[in-house]
């Protein structure tokens, strides 16, 4: 992760479905928010700092980690329970958007304020059908 003063910009170095051979890995940036409560990079920085005590090793060099000792990496299936509760919580019916449904709403509203290039690239993709096809998702199906 390289934070800078505008944004933090955090290179996909594990192998993504669309990663071929030879082929440069996406980059996500995500840029700082004047609004410190919907500011990804003021809270990538405190999440960090608050877990650093438990990455003194090279076992924990991952982002996300247990919250219970002795703080490993969290697996996918770990991190899917925590995004089907956040989903719950936040009063979503998760029987019908699960855990594999949450890329089409952020990819859908990243859509209305940034170029569909720009998402090619940081998705990996190189057709911007697959967008169309699959993330493309009007708010009020989201909202229902």
């Amino acid at each position: 992760m390289i934070f800078e003063t505008n944004r933090i910009i955090i290179p996909i170095n594990s192998i993504i479905k669309q990663s071929k051979p030879y082929k440069i890995q996406p980059v996500m940036a995500l840029p700082v928010f004047d609004n410190q409560n919907l500011c990804v990079v003021r809270t990538m920085k405190e999440y960090l700092n608050r877990t650093e005590i438990f990455r003194c090793d090279k076992e924990n060099m991952e982002l996300f980690l247990t919250t219970v000792k002795p703080y490993l990496p969290a697996s996918k299936s770990t991190i899917s329970i925590w995004i089907k509760t956040a989903l719950s919580k936040a009063g979503i019916d998760v029987d019908i958007y699960s855990t594999p449904n949450t890329r089409a709403g952020p990819t859908s509203a990243a859509a209305r304020m940034l170029p569909l290039t720009s998402i090619m690239k940081t998705a990996g993709w190189t057709n911007s059908g697959t967008f169309q096809r699959f993330y493309n998702v009007p708010n009020n199906d989201l909202n229902s």
